[in-house]
């Protein structure tokens, strides 16, 4: 295997999965969410808190972090697992699984491994926990994926996944998305689809049917519990830095792909009109709904 840039206690690998190509996360999209990755982090941050007291990681134990982008949870979860555990951070691109290799571990963290490869097909060694931070929503085959999730577990092991709630649910992304469709309209823009409220990053929404899903993927103990936590947009920051921020990832950035600099000016300033009130001591903290899933694989 190949070293990652990262020192010993880090190593990558991409191995060879039918159909998977991760060309949606590759290029131009993964080179803007790098160059935005502190402010993204600044602004999931709460939500890595809430995954990892919730998943309870400790010292020895092997950990599965799917959908882990460049790492910044899975780097955690190593700093949990240490000393004697280790980390498989799982992504299927394979240009966020070379950025994670290239940051090096934090001191005194287990042992991480970086693999590109799809979650639904490729099989880990047992481990005692699975985690996610928004990585499990887009699955083409939701069962198929779960199950092979649960069959990478060892049996009482664990999985505990952060998912989004109802978009509607979720001013972090409605304020913001309506005051850039509005301003969008007037300006005789014909704005693309975003996902629907219920589908895309929401598509987990809906507990009776993520029950169904684990359950019929071979998961047994399934919970999935709505939290509502106030996040600061953009990271923290006033109006203007913070509506500059939507139009990095999200379904703001969907909505204004190619648009012209004075357009995208517009865009800032009603977007920054729109969450002004929503700031706090410097920082726009808006709520999200975000509901963390839990099961366990049957002994």
């Amino acid at each position: 295997m190949d070293e990652a840039p990262s020192g010993a206690s880090s190593r990558v690998r991409a191995p060879t999965v039918p159909g998977v190509s991760g060309d949606e996360w590759s290029g131009e999209r993964v080179r803007r969410w790098l160059a935005a990755s502190e402010r993204l982090e600044g602004q999931l941050a709460p939500v890595a808190d809430l995954l990892l007291d919730a998943a309870a990681i400790q010292p020895g134990e092997h950990v599965l972090d799917v959908g882990c982008g460049h790492g910044p949870t899975t780097r955690r979860a190593a700093l949990d697992a240490a000393p004697g555990g280790r980390v498989v951070g799982l992504d299927v691109s394979a240009e966020m699984i070379g950025a994670a290799a290239a940051i090096e571990p934090p001191a005194g963290a287990a042992p991480i491994e970086w693999v590109a490869a799809d979650a639904t097909t490729w099989r880990a060694d047992p481990v005692d926990v699975v985690i996610s931070r928004f990585g499990v929503m887009f699955f083409e085959h939701p069962v198929a994926a779960f199950a092979n999730l649960a069959a990478s577990t060892r049996p009482d092991g664990r999985l505990c996944v952060a998912v989004w709630g109802h978009r509607h649910g979720c001013p972090l992304f409605e304020v913001p998305l309506a005051a850039a469709m509005e301003v969008l309209a007037d300006l005789g823009h014909d704005t693309p689809p975003v996902p629907a409220p219920d589908e895309g990053p929401f598509s987990l929404h809906d507990r009776d049917r993520v029950v169904g899903l684990l359950s019929a993927a071979g998961w047994t103990d399934v919970t999935w519990t709505p939290h509502v936590l106030a996040l600061p947009l953009g990271g923290g920051g006033p109006a203007p830095q913070a509506a500059e921020s939507t139009l990095d990832v999200g379904p703001v950035r969907v909505i204004s792909e190619g648009i012209d600099d004075a357009d995208r000016a517009r865009l800032v300033e009603a977007i920054a009109a729109a969450v002004a009130p929503h700031e706090i001591e410097g920082r726009v903290l808006l709520d999200a709904e975000v509901a963390l899933v839990a099961a366990r694989r049957p002994g």
